[in-house]
């Protein structure tokens, strides 16, 4: 976590972002507009670190193709997937 955008957020927001695998509303945190582009920046720096660190290694290892310029702004392309139906 970025030291400086961690201490801008409100604890409840901090808590709630420490916890973020509970699915949060965010409109019930009444975030200033600076929590909220902490929030935002800190958001973004964590799905980009899942992506590189965990998703694209993945997927690179089980022979797919990933399509990606590395921002949130483009969506994922992955190709090389196969479809099984289980009966």
């Amino acid at each position: 976590m970025i030291q400086r955008e961690a201490q801008m957020l409100s604890p409840e927001a901090l808590a709630a972002w420490n916890a973020y695998k509970v699915p949060v509303i965010l409109a019930e945190w009444k975030l200033s507009e600076e929590e909220q582009k902490a929030f935002d920046a800190l958001y973004e720096q964590r799905t980009l670190e899942l992506m590189r660190e965990t998703v694209l290694p993945i997927a690179r290892k089980h022979n797919l193709r990933v399509d990606w310029d590395g921002s949130l702004a483009q969506r994922i392309h992955i190709d090389g997937l196969v479809r099984i139906n289980i009966i």
